[in-house]
């Protein structure tokens, strides 16, 4: 069975309103003069933007591991996302603690 309609438009909507929350803070930010505050700002948006290709990954890679369709949509539709987000901020915090110890 195929994701439904519903599940499609839920996940849809959650990741389009992720990937909308940072778009307008990083023309602010470079307005603003704050380019390493731009830089981050558009890793983020590009990194839950490209969250769709992700998805698709993720579910084809956890049924090859043998999940069912289900399952694998469940967890492609939030992984998509959350971890590659949460990695991105890692990097960029990272970054900044680098950039100030040294």
């Amino acid at each position: 069975m195929l994701m439904t309609r519903r599940d499609f438009l839920q996940s849809s909507l959650a990741a389009a309103g992720a990937a909308g929350l940072p778009l307008p803070k990083a023309p602010l930010a470079i307005k603003k003069g704050l380019v390493d505050q731009h830089k981050e700002w558009t890793i983020r948006s590009y990194v839950v933007t490209f969250g769709f290709v992700t998805f698709r990954v993720t579910q084809i890679a956890l049924q090859g591991a043998g999940f069912g369709l289900q399952p694998a949509i469940e967890i492609a539709a939030w992984s998509c996302w959350a971890l590659p987000l949460l990695i991105a901020e890692v990097a960029i915090q990272a970054r900044k603690i680098a950039q100030v110890s040294s």
